[in-house]
This record gives structure tokens, sequence and C-alpha cells, in this order.
């Protein structure tokens, strides 16, 4: 017994002598032995076997984290390859579409076409504008994707927003022949906050699937208002949705409806307005009966600003500009012919000096020996692109504006403009608003607009009125300048285009354009 306690060593016996009590001790003692060694060595032969599992699994592991490494490896080169793709067929289709829309606009205000001409000319740029969406709503689901969808709020005519809407959608269904309801509660805000273009981007997708699965009856646009809840309700009378697919028709890519009507859109409308809504706080309901119709109810908790009713006064396009420096001189910069010539048929009847460059190293040189008043930079070109190009002109002119116009309408591309030195960002297809009104914000322009009656000279008024109206605008009181224009609309008749125009830029919330004109109006009455 010491030995085995000092040695574990199971492999020795008692010699048994006796067959007395003695005998059978160490006739157990022996079994006990056997079955301790044998155990042992059962044990010893696991611990060897354990060792080579052991190994083994380690090995199958490394195995696999290697094959798992190198799948994440080819996961992020496909990602890196569709972001890649992504931006590249954005900027491949906004290209053409610049053109397209760009044009569209100029003819639209050419008074000299036709009816059957002006129609033609709505075609195209309605067609346009769809195409628009659609790639806008395959990049939307790649940002949502991948994290990097902003929602930015700020404050926006709510009025103005769904008057708008509502006025596209009336064209929609007048073209289908249904009917268009619209519900719009009398207390609803007059300026909200929220984020306007995924708003609209929300509003749009909803009454587009509406309009275009309704064959018959009533589609009705309801907005109302609880506190500072708003309610929007979009209810239809077309071919509804069976009840086994209402979870699945927020799915990416996924539609309804017969093949005919399935082949109209990308499938990625309801996904994009769901996840929108989600990033908004917002809530979404759906209620459909197969061949009855569908009800969307959309919930949205968005900060009221302002309750105050306002005029919704259509701004016409402007025609020409008084500057102290007339004519400016403008640079584009860009390697596409037709995107060039598109900026030149919109800014030269304006009265705009304008000169060209299809690269960056001839902008460059261009800048150097002419010293333009403002440039429109492409930033995709062959050579130096419009970035490289930017940060060299950066080193000659500090002050000198720099508009960055691109194709590419990805985050990072603007955030890559501005730190290159850009002043400011407008993304293709260029709107000739959005343009003019940057030219209007850089140049310090004040527009000329097209009025039989010669309304954009400023109107003489008393020095009281020029007055506190120019006090107004200087502490920026948008309500306080809505509320004195309106009467001043009503004393006297006379006045009533220019307080329009007042209407128009309180609206737009342009408190440096009204404070330019409401001091020239104040100018005016001291000197007379």
């Amino acid at each position: 017994m010491q030995l085995i306690s000092d040695n574990k060593d199971y492999s020795l016996r008692v010699d048994k002598i006796v067959d007395d009590e003695w005998g059978n001790l160490v006739s157990k003692f022996n079994d006990m032995l056997t079955h301790i060694e044998t155990n042992s060595i059962k044990l010893n032969q696991y611990r060897e076997h354990l060792e080579d599992m052991v190994e083994q699994r380690t090995s199958e592991l490394q195995q696999r984290t290697n094959e798992l490494a190198k799948a994440m490896d080819q996961a992020m080169a496909a990602n890196q390859a569709k972001s890649a793709f992504l931006a590249n067929i954005s900027h491949e289709f906004r290209t053409p579409l610049n053109g397209i829309l760009g044009y569209a606009q100029i003819f639209k205000q050419d008074d000299s076409l036709n009816e059957q001409q002006q129609d033609g000319i709505a075609v195209i740029n309605r067609s346009g504008e769809y195409l628009l969406t659609l790639i806008s709503d395959i990049l939307d689901l790649s940002k949502i994707e991948a994290g990097k969808l902003e929602i930015i709020p700020e404050a926006f005519n709510f009025n103005q927003f769904l008057f708008s809407i509502a006025e596209l959608f009336k064209m929609r269904a007048l073209q289908k022949k249904i009917n268009f309801d619209i519900e719009f509660a009398n207390d609803l805000p007059t300026i909200i906050r929220g984020d306007e273009k995924r708003l609209r981007q929300i509003f749009i997708n909803l009454l587009s699937n509406a309009i275009k699965f309704t064959e018959q009856g009533v589609v009705t646009f309801k907005v109302i208002r609880q506190n500072n809840i708003i309610n929007l309700q979009v209810i239809d009378t077309g071919i509804g949705i069976n009840k086994n697919d209402l979870q699945n028709i927020f799915l990416p890519f996924q539609q309804s409806g017969d093949r005919n009507q399935k082949a109209e859109g990308t499938g990625l409308g309801l996904s994009i307005t769901k996840k929108l809504i989600d990033a908004m706080d917002g809530k979404l309901q759906l209620e459909s009966v197969l061949g009855q119709g569908s009800n969307f109810l959309v919930t949205f908790k968005l900060p009221i600003v302002s309750d105050i009713p306002q005029v919704i006064v259509q701004q016409p396009l402007a025609i020409g500009y008084k500057s102290y420096n007339y004519p400016y001189t403008i640079l584009i910069v860009d390697d596409n012919k037709e995107n060039r010539g598109f900026l030149v048929d919109i800014l030269t009847p304006l009265g705009f000096k304008i000169l060209e460059a299809n690269n960056g190293n001839l902008g460059l040189e261009i800048t150097k020996k002419l010293r333009p008043d403002l440039i429109i930079m492409d930033l995709m070109m062959p050579g130096i692109d419009g970035l490289e190009t930017t940060k060299q002109i950066r080193k000659l002119c500090k002050s000198l504006p720099i508009i960055a116009a691109s194709a590419s309408v990805f985050e990072t591309n603007k955030q890559n403009c501005f730190k290159a030195g850009c002043n400011d960002f407008i993304g293709k297809p260029i709107e000739n608003t959005k343009l003019l009104k940057l030219l209007g914000k850089y140049l310090k322009l004040q527009w000329i607009y097209p009025n039989k009656q010669n309304e954009e000279q400023i109107p003489t008024l008393s020095i009281e009125q020029a007055t506190e109206l120019s006090n107004l605008t200087m502490v920026g009181d948008i309500a306080g300048i809505m509320e004195f224009a309106k009467q001043l609309k009503i004393l006297d008749l006379k006045l009533a285009s220019f307080m329009d125009k007042i209407i128009y830029l309180a609206n737009d919330f342009d408190l440096e354009q009204l404070q330019e004109i409401t001091q020239q109006a104040l100018e005016k009455v001291t000197k007379e």
C-alpha cells in the first residue's frame, strides 16, 4: 500500500498465501488495483486521444478562420465594388439627364412653342424626373444598407410643400382619368422643421403607388394635425394587396399587382419609404383588401415653427439681373460639351459673360489670365479633376466663389469638394431655380423678373412704411414681415406686386435678399 501510494504504480499486486479473511482482503485489494490500473490506462489513452482531437479541432478552426477571413475580404471587396459601381452608374445616368432635364426647363420657358410642343416637353421632363427618381431610389437603398442615410431637419413652408405635391398628382390622376381628392385640415402648420427632401420622397412614393395601382375610382390625399402630430393618409380604390403579402410588401424589390404593373418601377419605393419613416421616428400603418384598395397611414411628430397663415406666391423665373459690376463673368469648367452648352444657354440670356474650359488645366489657365467672378466646377474630369483644380485656384484666389457641380451626389463627394475649397455644391441634373439662387447668393444679385408693368422696380413707400419694413427684415421677424406686407397690400393696391415679392422671399426665409430690397426702398424714400 505504501509503495502504491508513493509511486502511483497500480501494476503491483499482493501475493495471496492463505484463504482465510486475510486472503479475501488480498484478493479484493488486487481486484481494486486491477480496476484502477485499467481506468488509468483508459484515462491515459483518452488524454492522448483528446490531445489529438484538440490539435485536429484547432487545425479545423484555423482553417475555418482563414476561410472566414477570406470570405470577409471578398465581401468587403464586393461591397467596395458595389459602392464604386453605384457611384459610377449614378454619374453616368445623371450626366445625360442633366442635358435632358436642363433643356426641358429651358424649352418650358419658351412662349413661342405651340400647345402640342409644350405637351411634348412636359412628357420629356416627367420621364426624365421619373428616371431620376429610380436612380435615387437605388442609391438611397445603398445608403440605408450601409447605415449612412442622414436625416437633416430644416425649417420649410409646409403649405407650399403640400401644394406642390398636390398639383403634381392632380395632373397624373387627370391623365389616368381617375379622381384625386385632397383633404387638408384647416389647422395645418405653416412652417415646420423636418427633412423636406425625405418627406417629399415619402409623400411621392405613397401617392405614386396609389395612382399606379388604381385603374378606376379615387385616390384620396389626406393630411390632418393633432397638436404637433402630422397624419398623412393615402387611400385608393385600386387592386389592393393580398393578406399574405402585407409584410413582404416592404421588402426590397417586392411588388404587388399583375405582371404588367410590376414592370413599372424597381420595387424599392415602399421599402425605402418604410426605412425613411423609421429613421424619422414615424409610424406606418397599412390596411388593404385585395380587389378593393389600400389605406396607408403615416404619423410624424414634427416641430412646429409657425402657425401664421401665409400667401403662396409663385415666383416667375428671372429674365436678367442688376448688379454694381454688370456684366459678371462666369467660368464653366466641364469636360462634357452638352453640360457646358446647357449652362451657356441658361446664363447668356440673363446677361452673364460666359467662359468655357473642357478640362482642369485650361480652367486654371483661364482663371489666372481673366479672373472670372464665379466658377461652376465639374468634379469628375480626365486628367486634373475638379477637386485638384479647385485646390490650385485657391492658391491664387481665396475669395473667388466656386460652385461644384457633379452627377456624383454621395455625401462624401460633397464633403470632399468643401475640403478642396468649393463654396457650394449643386447636383446634376441642375435645376434652374437652385442654380440662380446660388448665383444670387454669391454675386449679390438683384434679379429682374418678367413684368409688362415693370413691377421689378422698387415702389415709393412712406418713410414710416419703409423704416418699419427695413427694421423687421434686419431683426429677421418673418411673421412680422408677412403681416406688415399683407397690411400694405390692402392699404395700397399699387404696392401689391412688390408686397407679393416680399411675401415670397419671406416664405423662402431669404433674409439676405429681403434686407437688400427693403434697404433700397428705404434709401429711395430718403433721397426723395
